[in-house]
């Protein structure tokens, strides 16, 4: 019985995983993408880098910082780049929880089935 709770977290984990890394991505090439096009993210430290290379590791790291919500702040959004992070910040937020409830859901699933 054990073996099967830890297989079943462990499931759900590995699927959080990806969902964090595929978000992280999608987002990052948002603003990669709309960065070409206008000024989105401005790092504060007037780090002077417009290669392609460059946008797409700040568009990258920032996405990362944005999902998991630290938010250190040495990266600003800047116009349409503030309603993407926004969403992605919520985004970041409610998926621990939708994680939690979902091991919740299949505990009470299990023990339900027990009976």
């Amino acid at each position: 019985m054990t073996k099967r709770k830890i297989g079943i977290a462990y499931e759900v984990f590995y699927a959080l995983v990806i969902i964090y890394a595929t978000v992280i991505i999608g987002f990052a090439l948002l603003y990669y993408v709309f960065s070409h096009k206008e000024v989105i993210l401005v790092e504060s430290y007037q780090q002077d880098l417009h290669s392609s290379l460059a946008i797409w590791w700040r568009s990258l790291y920032f996405s990362g910082v944005t999902m998991l919500t630290i938010g250190y702040g040495d990266i600003i959004p800047l116009g349409i780049g503030r309603f993407f992070a926004l969403l992605q910040a919520l985004i970041g937020f409610v998926l621990p929880t939708a994680f939690v409830l979902k091991v919740v859901h299949l505990n009470f699933e299990e023990k339900k089935h027990r009976s």
